[in-house]
């Protein structure tokens, strides 16, 4: 290849980076309760559910990129059951709703009973990265309307 050849290709590279950079799907490291969620109040400072959950997203899916601030995938967490007690207390839950370039989803995971999970909180991160999992794979081919996980 000559000289010429391989220097077009490597400035035509260069000149697509940005752009593929901007396709990239951008997600608030930190996502919020909706206003209407009931959490309690131990559950929203003891467990990390607004970080552990986009942290899952992004460890699920490739093209998914932490960022401060908003981003284009937009996530609200809408439910979560979780009295305390851990496995005691009976079943766990946390339902998200996302949008994305004007799609929407409901996702919701359930836990029934892990005793090796660690407490509510365990038992919350354990249903953080199954939430994580399923939006991950919601952004390979995204529905508007889809329900996803115990959602549906």
């Amino acid at each position: 290849m000559s000289r010429a050849i391989r220097f077009t290709v490597a400035l035509v590279f260069v000149c697509a980076l940005p752009q593929l950079a901007s396709a990239a799907v951008t997600l608030s490291q930190k996502v919020g309760f909706s206003s209407a969620a009931n959490v309690r109040e131990q559950v929203r400072k003891e467990c990390t559910l607004q970080t552990a959950i986009p942290a899952a997203v992004a460890d699920n899916a490739s093209d998914v990129q932490l960022v401060e601030g908003k981003g284009s995938l937009s996530l609200t967490i809408t439910d979560v059951h979780a009295p305390g007690g851990g496995v005691f207390s009976g079943p766990k839950w946390v339902e998200v709703k996302g949008r994305y370039k004007g799609k929407s989803f409901r996702a919701k995971r359930l836990s029934v009973a892990d005793p090796f999970a660690g407490g509510t909180c365990g038992i919350l991160n354990k249903i953080s990265r199954s939430l994580g999992r399923d939006i991950a794979t919601w952004l390979e081919s995204p529905q508007d309307g889809a329900e996803l996980g115990d959602a549906k």
